[in-house]
């Protein structure tokens, strides 16, 4: 269902403290919202949302019916806004 490059994985574990293995949980069916994000020409999706009450950004791909997980770092001031426009500050 899920996958990934190794190396981006520990780069990202380095980088911004979230291992992919728990990013995934944003798919879960907890309050989260996606929007479409091009880079170079490809279709990325970002999907936002809480992960041990705080606020991520997971950045994926669609591939061969699997997400793949490209990068997982926290959301800014700007997206927490709207997240919380959408779900309310307590979820």
């Amino acid at each position: 269902m899920y996958e990934w490059y190794e190396e981006k994985q520990l780069q990202n574990i380095k980088n911004h403290g979230m291992d992919f293995i728990d990013a995934v949980q944003i798919f879960d069916g907890r309050p989260a919202f996606t929007y479409i994000s091009e880079r170079n020409n490809e279709e990325r999706f970002v999907t936002v949302g809480k992960i041990d009450g705080k606020l991520w950004k997971v950045v994926w791909q669609k591939r061969n019916k699997k997400k793949r997980i490209i990068s997982a770092h926290r959301g800014s001031d700007g997206t927490e806004r709207k997240y919380n426009e959408l779900f309310g500050k307590g979820n």
